[in-house]
């Protein structure tokens, strides 16, 4: 386990330090930082699909660290329009049938009994 790992763990709240960050830049600051490490991302993706395979290793460190920075942006875009875990859920549980998997809703009945 790295320090930032322990530091975390040891007592510091997620959601703090979230928090923190929206108070000292503002909120729509962190909803554009939000839309550019997204655009990060994507433009490290394009470039991984639009590389030689021989290549595209060395860009790996590159898109783990892009969904990383958007993983904690998306943390704080639910801080300021709330919470879609149901909505995660739902769509899970769309592309579950999609696939052709046997999903229920957290004990709901899929009507295929």
């Amino acid at each position: 386990m790295n320090n930032y790992t322990l530091a975390i763990n040891d007592g510091v709240e997620v959601d703090l330090i979230y928090v923190k960050a929206m108070e000292r830049w503002g909120r729509d600051a962190q909803i554009v930082k939000a839309a550019e490490e997204m655009a990060e991302l994507s433009a490290v993706l394009l470039k991984y699909v639009n590389t030689d395979e021989k290549q595209r290793s060395s860009l790996v460190e590159h898109i783990r660290e892009e969904m990383v920075d958007v993983e904690i942006m998306l943390e704080q875009l639910g801080l300021v329009f709330g919470d879609n875990y149901d909505e995660y859920l739902f769509k899970l549980w769309r592309l579950s049938r999609r696939l052709g998997i046997k999903a229920g809703l957290d004990g709901e009945d899929d009507g295929e009994g």
